[in-house]
Formats: C-alpha cells, sequence, structure tokens
C-alpha cells in the first residue's frame, strides 16, 4: 500500500470519529512513530517531557551506554537518589558539572537551544567514552 494511500485509509477511518477521539489516536499514532525512530537510532539520544528534567528518558542506544534499564532514569537531578543519573559523574574539560549546568536542564531553565556540548560521564567508578 502506497502512502498516499494509507493517509487517504487514516483519513476515512478518522471521518466517523469524534474530533477529540481523532486527535488523541493521532497523538497517539504520533508518539509510536516517535518512539520507533527514538528505538532505530544508533546513537544515544536523551529527553524529557518534565519541565523540571526530574526524570530524563533514553533510547536504547543511550540506555546501553549508561548500563540502564528502559525504565532507568538518567537525569541527574532525579527526586531519587538512587537513580542511575544520580550516581553518574558528568564532566566537561575535568570539571564535574552541577545538574543545572547539563545541557538538557539548561535548555529546559533557559528555553533555548543549547550548543552540543562533549561531556565525560563516569558511571561509579568507570568512566565511559565522551558522550555528546
Amino acid at each position: 500500500m502506497s502512502d498516499g494511500d494509507n493517509q487517504r485509509k487514516l483519513a476515512s477511518d478518522l471521518a466517523g470519529i469524534d474530533p477529540a477521539d481523532r486527535t488523541a489516536q493521532e497523538l497517539f499514532e504520533a508518539q509510536q512513530r516517535l518512539k520507533a525512530l527514538m528505538d532505530a537510532l544508533p546513537v544515544g539520544v536523551n529527553f524529557s517531557d518534565d519541565v523540571t528534567c526530574q526524570r530524563i528518558f533514553a533510547n536504547p542506544a543511550s540506555q546501553a551506554e549508561f548500563e540502564v534499564e528502559p525504565e532507568g532514569n538518567i537525569s541527574a537531578s532525579a527526586p531519587d537518589a538512587g537513580a542511575p543519573g544520580r550516581q553518574a559523574k558528568f564532566l566537561c574539560e575535568g570539571r564535574e558539572l552541577s545538574a543545572s549546568e547539563l545541557p538538557i536542564q539548561r535548555a529546559v531553565a533557559e528555553n533555548r537551544i543549547i550548543p552540543p556540548t562533549e561531556l565525560e560521564i563516569e558511571l561509579g567508578q568507570r568512566p565511559i567514552r565522551p558522550f555528546r
């Protein structure tokens, strides 16, 4: 089935649905496409849908780098002191960064795009490769 056929079928399927239900369905489908994309990326990607960045999600590539399970919170500002992100040290040019200096937290706090920053991350006593 071509993309055009898929779009026509979706439009036909949604035609008889309440607009609120249609919006919920479209949102669900968009989330599923985003999840599939994140899962397929060969590089680590982290994001937060929490304005305080107390919960940061990681795609499978990033989960492997941080050695966490899919439900593992890699936020350095997680409320749970045992969260994997709270156990890691984040360094830039040898200096340990505070949680508020980290790129995701800064992007949210400053409401702007933060230029790429290369970080070194130590998980317990074991450093991992530089992380962008």
